[in-house]
């Protein structure tokens, strides 16, 4: 007989979950037991994402740790998405594509800032450390190799 705490209730948020789209979710046993509580926390859809503080309050962790938590639930495979702004902010599962850019767009915005960022400080050091010898600084911003600074 299956645990009663992992059964995934019928409704959420006044929502019928047998209603749910074809990529209607399955538990997978190997999650480890704070990732099934965000996995079973989350709602199905946009329109059902919960705020960051309840979820938090509700799976009895703080906020910062519900991000890295949701983190570790992406990289297990599963589509945990959020949103910071709209009608519903918060998080929730993700059920289709429009979920999923409306899940990612705030990830996409944050990530071209962060890259326009190291790109001014690559200006900055530039002017101010290499000089001439830009090959130096190419090799300085190449992730994929090691160099001796």
């Amino acid at each position: 007989m299956a645990d009663p705490r992992l059964v995934r209730p019928t409704r959420v948020y006044g929502e019928d979950l047998r209603a749910m789209s074809r990529f209607e979710r399955v538990r997978p046993a190997e999650l480890p037991p704070h990732l099934s509580a965000l996995y079973l926390a989350l709602p199905p859809g946009r329109d059902n994402a919960i705020p960051g503080a309840a979820l938090a309050r509700e799976i009895g962790c703080s906020e910062r740790t519900l991000r890295s938590m949701v983190d570790e639930l992406v990289d297990a495979g599963h589509l945990a998405g959020s949103m910071c702004s709209g009608e519903r902010p918060g998080y929730f599962y993700i059920q289709d594509l429009e979920d999923l850019r409306l899940g990612t767009a705030h990830l996409v915005s944050r990530a071209r800032s962060l890259f326009a960022r190291v790109r001014r400080l690559e200006r900055a050091a530039h002017a101010r450390f290499v000089g001439g010898n830009e090959q130096l600084l190419l090799d300085l911003f190449d992730l994929t190799k090691e160099v001796d600074v």
